[in-house]
Protein backbone atom coordinates (compact mmCIF):
# COMPACT_ATOMS: atom_id res chain seq x y z
CA UNK A 1 0.00 0.00 0.00
CA UNK A 2 1.54 3.62 -0.94
CA UNK A 3 1.24 5.93 1.32
CA UNK A 4 0.78 9.99 0.07
CA UNK A 5 2.77 12.37 2.35
CA UNK A 6 0.57 14.84 3.73
CA UNK A 7 2.01 17.60 2.01
CA UNK A 8 2.16 16.24 -1.63
CA UNK A 9 -0.56 18.19 -2.24
CA UNK A 10 1.18 21.04 -1.68
CA UNK A 11 3.77 20.05 -3.91
CA UNK A 12 1.78 19.12 -6.70
CA UNK A 13 -0.13 22.80 -7.09
CA UNK A 14 3.26 24.33 -7.05
CA UNK A 15 4.61 22.15 -9.81
CA UNK A 16 1.52 22.84 -11.61
CA UNK A 17 1.55 26.37 -10.66
CA UNK A 18 4.81 26.74 -12.02
CA UNK A 19 4.12 24.59 -15.29
CA UNK A 20 1.23 27.56 -15.96
CA UNK A 21 3.73 30.52 -15.43
CA UNK A 22 6.12 28.84 -18.04
CA UNK A 23 3.59 28.52 -20.52
CA UNK A 24 2.04 31.76 -20.47
CA UNK A 25 5.61 33.45 -20.41
CA UNK A 26 6.43 31.31 -23.58
CA UNK A 27 2.68 32.20 -25.68
CA UNK A 28 3.79 36.08 -24.35
CA UNK A 29 7.43 35.68 -25.99
CA UNK A 30 5.21 34.28 -29.26
CA UNK A 31 2.96 36.99 -28.91
CA UNK A 32 5.86 39.66 -29.32
CA UNK A 33 7.83 37.62 -31.71
CA UNK A 34 4.66 38.09 -34.22
CA UNK A 35 4.38 42.14 -33.42
CA UNK A 36 8.20 42.41 -34.07
CA UNK A 37 7.17 40.41 -37.60
CA UNK A 38 4.08 42.13 -38.08
CA UNK A 39 5.81 45.84 -37.75
CA UNK A 40 8.84 44.89 -40.10
CA UNK A 41 6.45 43.72 -42.74
CA UNK A 42 4.70 47.19 -41.92
CA UNK A 43 8.07 49.09 -42.44
CA UNK A 44 9.36 47.15 -45.43
CA UNK A 45 5.76 47.58 -46.95
CA UNK A 46 6.08 51.80 -46.53
CA UNK A 47 9.46 51.63 -47.45
CA UNK A 48 8.59 50.14 -50.76
CA UNK A 49 5.36 52.55 -51.28
CA UNK A 50 8.07 55.67 -50.88
CA UNK A 51 10.23 53.97 -53.46
CA UNK A 52 7.44 53.88 -55.99
CA UNK A 53 6.75 57.46 -55.13
CA UNK A 54 10.29 58.72 -55.56
CA UNK A 55 10.10 57.28 -58.63
CA UNK A 56 7.31 58.24 -60.28
CA UNK A 57 8.04 61.36 -58.86
CA UNK A 58 11.40 61.65 -60.83
CA UNK A 59 9.86 60.59 -63.96
CA UNK A 60 7.77 63.31 -63.94
CA UNK A 61 10.79 66.19 -62.91
CA UNK A 62 13.13 65.74 -65.76
CA UNK A 63 11.58 62.63 -67.76
CA UNK A 64 14.87 60.41 -67.01
CA UNK A 65 14.83 57.12 -65.51
CA UNK A 66 15.00 57.44 -61.37
CA UNK A 67 17.30 55.35 -60.39
CA UNK A 68 16.21 52.65 -58.18
CA UNK A 69 15.79 53.78 -54.73
CA UNK A 70 16.75 50.96 -51.77
CA UNK A 71 15.61 50.63 -48.39
CA UNK A 72 18.38 51.56 -46.58
CA UNK A 73 17.97 54.76 -48.55
CA UNK A 74 14.38 55.49 -47.37
CA UNK A 75 14.81 54.38 -43.97
CA UNK A 76 18.11 57.00 -43.64
CA UNK A 77 15.49 59.96 -45.27
CA UNK A 78 13.10 58.88 -42.44
CA UNK A 79 15.52 59.36 -39.83
CA UNK A 80 16.59 62.44 -40.98
CA UNK A 81 13.02 63.32 -40.93
CA UNK A 82 12.66 62.50 -37.45
CA UNK A 83 15.85 63.94 -36.02
CA UNK A 84 14.88 67.34 -37.78
CA UNK A 85 11.22 67.13 -35.90
CA UNK A 86 12.65 66.51 -32.46
CA UNK A 87 15.59 68.58 -32.51
CA UNK A 88 15.11 71.71 -30.68
CA UNK A 89 14.95 75.18 -32.22
CA UNK A 90 17.98 77.87 -31.14
CA UNK A 91 16.70 80.62 -29.51
CA UNK A 92 18.06 83.98 -29.78
CA UNK A 93 20.87 85.21 -27.26
CA UNK A 94 19.60 86.57 -24.28
CA UNK A 95 22.38 90.12 -23.09
CA UNK A 96 21.27 90.16 -19.48
CA UNK A 97 22.62 94.03 -17.76
CA UNK A 98 24.07 92.32 -13.91
CA UNK A 99 22.26 94.31 -11.01
CA UNK A 100 24.19 97.31 -9.44
CA UNK A 101 26.18 96.44 -6.02
CA UNK A 102 24.15 96.96 -3.26
CA UNK A 103 26.18 99.30 -1.48
CA UNK A 104 27.48 102.03 -3.78
CA UNK A 105 27.67 105.69 -4.36
CA UNK A 106 26.46 107.70 -7.76
CA UNK A 107 29.20 110.65 -8.51
CA UNK A 108 28.77 112.68 -11.16
CA UNK A 109 32.12 114.14 -12.41
CA UNK A 110 33.46 116.90 -14.89
CA UNK A 111 36.97 116.91 -16.81
CA UNK A 112 37.08 120.19 -16.47
CA UNK A 113 37.07 123.27 -14.27
CA UNK A 114 34.49 124.66 -16.76
CA UNK A 115 32.27 121.63 -16.54
CA UNK A 116 31.86 121.31 -20.12
CA UNK A 117 31.49 117.46 -20.37
CA UNK A 118 30.15 115.53 -17.00
CA UNK A 119 29.95 111.91 -16.54
CA UNK A 120 28.28 110.20 -14.08
CA UNK A 121 30.20 106.98 -12.30
CA UNK A 122 29.30 104.07 -9.78
CA UNK A 123 31.72 103.60 -7.05
CA UNK A 124 30.88 99.95 -5.07
CA UNK A 125 31.99 99.65 -1.75
CA UNK A 126 33.07 96.17 0.19
CA UNK A 127 31.45 93.72 2.58
CA UNK A 128 33.65 96.44 5.11
CA UNK A 129 31.86 99.36 3.87
CA UNK A 130 35.36 100.79 1.66
CA UNK A 131 34.65 102.73 -1.70
CA UNK A 132 36.74 101.25 -4.61
CA UNK A 133 37.52 104.60 -6.56
CA UNK A 134 39.57 102.74 -9.50
CA UNK A 135 37.35 103.25 -12.49
CA UNK A 136 36.58 107.33 -11.55
CA UNK A 137 40.72 107.41 -11.10
CA UNK A 138 41.51 106.32 -14.14
CA UNK A 139 39.05 108.43 -15.87
CA UNK A 140 41.27 111.26 -14.48
CA UNK A 141 38.45 113.54 -13.24
CA UNK A 142 38.99 117.28 -11.98
CA UNK A 143 35.65 118.05 -9.98
CA UNK A 144 33.20 115.40 -8.65
CA UNK A 145 29.94 115.87 -6.70
CA UNK A 146 27.63 113.17 -5.17
CA UNK A 147 24.45 112.57 -6.21
CA UNK A 148 23.37 109.20 -5.19
CA UNK A 149 23.87 106.97 -1.89
CA UNK A 150 22.57 102.70 -2.90
CA UNK A 151 21.18 104.45 -5.45
CA UNK A 152 18.98 106.94 -3.45
CA UNK A 153 19.13 110.26 -5.04
CA UNK A 154 21.08 112.46 -2.00
CA UNK A 155 23.90 115.34 -2.03
CA UNK A 156 25.11 114.47 1.95
CA UNK A 157 26.01 111.25 4.02
CA UNK A 158 26.03 110.60 7.31
CA UNK A 159 28.70 108.59 8.82
CA UNK A 160 27.92 105.01 9.94
CA UNK A 161 30.74 103.01 9.82
CA UNK A 162 33.67 103.73 12.93
CA UNK A 163 35.76 104.34 9.44
CA UNK A 164 33.51 107.36 8.38
CA UNK A 165 32.83 108.51 11.84
CA UNK A 166 37.00 108.81 11.91
CA UNK A 167 37.26 110.73 8.76
CA UNK A 168 34.86 113.39 9.95
CA UNK A 169 36.82 113.71 13.24
CA UNK A 170 39.78 114.23 11.11
CA UNK A 171 38.30 116.41 8.50
CA UNK A 172 37.21 118.99 11.65
CA UNK A 173 33.68 118.83 10.37
CA UNK A 174 31.08 120.49 12.13
CA UNK A 175 28.51 118.63 10.65
CA UNK A 176 27.84 115.07 9.58
CA UNK A 177 28.03 115.10 6.19
CA UNK A 178 30.97 113.68 4.36
CA UNK A 179 30.12 113.89 1.03
CA UNK A 180 32.89 115.73 0.31
CA UNK A 181 35.62 113.80 1.15
CA UNK A 182 33.88 111.00 -1.35
CA UNK A 183 34.44 113.57 -3.65
CA UNK A 184 38.17 114.64 -2.77
CA UNK A 185 38.64 110.52 -2.93
CA UNK A 186 36.76 110.58 -6.52
CA UNK A 187 39.14 113.84 -8.37
CA UNK A 188 42.18 112.20 -9.56
CA UNK A 189 43.73 115.15 -12.23
CA UNK A 190 46.70 116.23 -12.49
CA UNK A 191 45.41 119.81 -12.51
CA UNK A 192 44.45 119.41 -8.80
CA UNK A 193 45.60 122.66 -6.92
CA UNK A 194 46.85 120.57 -4.22
CA UNK A 195 49.96 119.29 -6.48
CA UNK A 196 51.14 122.61 -7.41
CA UNK A 197 53.71 124.28 -5.94
CA UNK A 198 53.11 127.89 -5.89
CA UNK A 199 49.85 126.90 -3.48
CA UNK A 200 49.98 126.75 0.10
CA UNK A 201 46.77 124.65 1.72
CA UNK A 202 45.39 126.22 4.76
CA UNK A 203 44.67 124.30 8.23
CA UNK A 204 41.18 123.49 7.33
CA UNK A 205 42.34 122.05 3.75
CA UNK A 206 44.93 119.66 5.30
CA UNK A 207 42.28 118.59 7.34
CA UNK A 208 39.85 117.97 4.83
CA UNK A 209 42.56 115.86 2.84
CA UNK A 210 43.33 114.10 5.87
CA UNK A 211 39.75 112.89 6.46
CA UNK A 212 40.00 112.30 2.84
CA UNK A 213 42.89 109.93 2.76
CA UNK A 214 41.29 107.86 5.53
CA UNK A 215 38.15 107.06 3.26
CA UNK A 216 40.94 105.99 0.18
CA UNK A 217 44.27 105.18 1.34
CA UNK A 218 45.24 104.53 -2.04
CA UNK A 219 44.60 107.67 -3.62
CA UNK A 220 46.99 108.20 -6.75
CA UNK A 221 48.08 111.70 -5.27
CA UNK A 222 48.03 110.68 -1.65
CA UNK A 223 51.57 110.94 -1.28
CA UNK A 224 51.75 114.17 -2.94
CA UNK A 225 48.89 115.24 -0.52
CA UNK A 226 50.66 114.28 1.91
CA UNK A 227 53.75 116.15 1.12
CA UNK A 228 52.03 119.23 0.40
CA UNK A 229 50.17 119.54 3.70
CA UNK A 230 53.82 118.59 4.89
CA UNK A 231 54.96 121.88 3.53
CA UNK A 232 52.07 123.63 5.24
CA UNK A 233 52.88 122.81 8.17
CA UNK A 234 56.46 124.42 7.76
CA UNK A 235 55.44 127.15 5.70
CA UNK A 236 53.46 130.42 8.25
CA UNK A 237 51.99 132.28 4.99
CA UNK A 238 48.97 134.51 5.48
CA UNK A 239 48.02 133.40 1.40
CA UNK A 240 46.91 130.11 2.67
CA UNK A 241 43.24 130.76 1.57
CA UNK A 242 41.79 130.66 5.45
CA UNK A 243 41.49 134.49 5.98
CA UNK A 244 39.47 137.67 4.13
CA UNK A 245 42.68 138.97 2.94
CA UNK A 246 43.65 138.22 -1.11
CA UNK A 247 45.03 134.86 -1.62
CA UNK A 248 47.59 134.05 -4.17
CA UNK A 249 47.82 130.92 -6.29
CA UNK A 250 43.81 129.75 -6.48
CA UNK A 251 42.58 127.33 -8.49
CA UNK A 252 39.41 127.58 -10.23
CA UNK A 253 36.91 124.40 -8.72
CA UNK A 254 39.40 124.02 -5.42
CA UNK A 255 37.16 123.85 -2.19
CA UNK A 256 37.27 127.03 -0.20
CA UNK A 257 36.95 129.37 3.05
CA UNK A 258 35.16 131.63 4.05
CA UNK A 259 32.40 132.27 1.44
CA UNK A 260 32.88 135.18 0.22
CA UNK A 261 36.69 135.35 0.37
CA UNK A 262 38.89 136.54 -3.00
CA UNK A 263 41.73 135.40 -4.53
CA UNK A 264 43.96 135.62 -7.59
CA UNK A 265 45.08 132.49 -9.88
CA UNK A 266 48.54 131.79 -11.23
CA UNK A 267 47.55 133.59 -14.64
CA UNK A 268 46.29 136.91 -12.49
CA UNK A 269 41.98 136.25 -12.79
CA UNK A 270 40.23 137.16 -9.89
CA UNK A 271 38.34 134.63 -7.97
CA UNK A 272 35.69 134.39 -5.26
CA UNK A 273 34.76 131.39 -2.79
CA UNK A 274 31.60 130.94 -3.17
CA UNK A 275 28.55 128.75 -3.41
CA UNK A 276 26.46 127.56 -6.32
CA UNK A 277 22.89 124.93 -5.76
CA UNK A 278 23.70 121.87 -4.77
CA UNK A 279 27.27 122.23 -2.95
CA UNK A 280 27.92 121.42 0.35
CA UNK A 281 31.52 123.49 0.19
CA UNK A 282 32.37 126.43 -1.53
CA UNK A 283 34.58 126.36 -4.52
CA UNK A 284 36.80 129.11 -6.01
CA UNK A 285 34.74 130.28 -8.73
CA UNK A 286 35.67 133.23 -11.32
CA UNK A 287 34.21 136.31 -9.33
Amino acid sequence: MKITPPWQGWMDRREAEKARKEEERRLQEEKRKREERRATIILVSIAIVCMIIAGIGALFEDDKPAEPATAATAAAALADTQVEATSPTPSAAVTTTPPPPRHRIDLICSSDAEETTTTTFTVPADAKGRYDFREVWKAGQYDCDLSAVNGTPQVEVTPTTSLQKKAMKAAEYADPDISSLFALCAQASRADVYLSDAFTMSESQAAELTGALMLCPSHPFAGEWRKAMKKSEQESNSDSGDGEDTVKGVHPGAFCSPEGARGYTSAGTLMKCSYKPGDNRARWRRA
